[in-house]
């Protein structure tokens, strides 16, 4: 939209700005996602690994393999905590960041 300014100041659809209610509004602090992150991820880990154990010790398994379930168990255990690692890591290095001033 073209303004209709001299000094190229551009204007809303109908010239003025609204006028606010008088006081001005506090700004609401700020308050950074990261450090919930890394417990929710945590948090979403442990029931995946709840429902993954629950899943392969009641599924019916064959008699000639009886250490399936303990393979499987230690595969789900291991990425359960493997999958939080990244978000712990981060988590360290925003803290050590925020306490430098970077």
């Amino acid at each position: 939209m073209a303004s209709s300014r001299a000094d190229g100041r551009s204007t809303t659809l109908y010239g003025r700005h609204r006028k606010g209610a008088g006081k001005p509004r506090k700004a609401r602090p700020e308050r950074p996602v990261e450090p919930s992150m890394a417990a929710l991820m945590t948090a979403f880990a442990a029931l995946w690994l709840a429902g993954m154990l629950a899943a392969v010790w009641l599924m019916p398994m064959s008699a000639p393999a009886p250490w399936a379930r303990e393979a499987a168990s230690a595969v789900c255990a291991a990425a359960a905590v493997l999958s939080t690692v990244p978000a712990w890591t981060y988590l360290a290095r925003y803290g050590r960041e925020r306490r430098r001033g970077l």
